[in-house]
């Protein structure tokens, strides 16, 4: 792991940005008055405002009213709120002695490693379209005003501790969204993810990977949870995922039983069943026959046609 600061010859207190690398992910957290600070008793509201990274903000004490155009948020303590770039929001205290922290940050992929698995992870689970309010937030609570200890020293031990502490802060932010999202009980999903993510998925959904992977495994792989890969597909073929793959393997078992001569059981198992009678089950269901009776039909049209071009018909 790398860590670099944007001006090495001034102390953290003065710093407007602190980076860090780490595996291919570069991440870009924003310091300063506008974009780090703790409120204090008394604190008025912010005038509604935008901005192009992802900003967090959490409760220490009291309760943090958040305004977006879709909806108000009441923040209480140990609860934060992760807010999306290009979210016009404003910020008020509702109480007098609330105390919350919003930090700014942003997530580039590093171009000198090509290898773009963490990134990916990462902005799958951040791209969503709304506010998501984070609830038990009790340990990034701790590591946020840590954080603002350490920024304010400039002694090479601390420098450590506070990227150290950066890095912790981004992963608990990662765990915390993706537990979101797979929660059942949770309303809140992605309406879009990201553009990559959506190209790997359509990649399994058009050719032969798709017949021997469960939705779990696929969903592990391309770092999409179950409930995005489903609403994906709907979108685009109006099915679920499960009926895609059957689909997918029935199309790649006609085109075994006419090309190949493979015995039905052989195709069953090339096209990713194990289980036989579901194999036939669902041909039958989908074709309208049994694969047996699709071949010789098949072979009898083949026949038939090698026929007329023989008579000149």
């Amino acid at each position: 792991m790398k860590h670099r600061f944007e001006q090495y010859d001034r102390c953290p207190e003065e710093l407007t940005e602190s980076h860090f690398t780490l595996d291919n992910l570069d991440a870009i957290f924003y310091f300063g008055a506008m974009f780090w600070r703790e409120a204090s008793p008394g604190c008025k509201e912010t005038v509604a405002h935008e901005h192009a990274w992802y900003e967090f903000h959490c409760v220490k004490k009291g309760c943090l009213e958040v305004k977006t155009d879709e909806k108000t948020h009441l923040i209480k303590a140990n609860e934060a709120l992760f807010i999306p770039p290009r979210v016009y929001h404003n910020t008020r205290p509702v109480e007098d002695d609330t105390q919350y922290i919003g930090l700014g940050f942003e997530l580039v992929c590093n171009k000198k490693n090509t290898a773009e698995q963490l990134f990916q992870a990462m902005t799958s689970v951040f791209s969503v379209d709304n506010c998501v309010k984070l609830t038990k937030c009790r340990q990034l609570v701790g590591i946020s005003h840590e954080l603002l200890t350490y920024a304010n020293k400039g002694g090479s031990p601390d420098r450590c501790r506070f990227h150290n502490m950066l890095t912790t802060f981004l992963f608990q932010v990662y765990d915390k969204l993706h537990d979101s999202s797979t929660s059942a009980s949770s309303p809140q999903l992605p309406a879009e993810t990201a553009p990559d993510m959506r190209n790997y998925l359509l990649d399994y959904l058009t050719s032969t990977k798709i017949n021997n992977i469960t939705l779990e495994e696929l969903s592990q792989k391309i770092y999409l949870n179950k409930k995005q890969i489903n609403r994906i597909v709907k979108k685009r073929y109006n099915m679920t995922f499960k009926q895609k793959q059957i689909r997918f393997r029935i199309e790649n078992a006609k085109k075994q039983l006419t090309e190949t001569n493979l015995s039905v059981d052989q195709i069953a198992l090339l096209v990713g069943y194990t289980n036989l009678t579901s194999f036939y089950k669902a041909f039958r269901q989908i074709v309208g026959v049994t694969p047996k009776v699709y071949r010789n039909q098949a072979f009898e049209k083949t026949e038939e046609g090698t026929k007329e071009q023989a008579t000149g018909k």
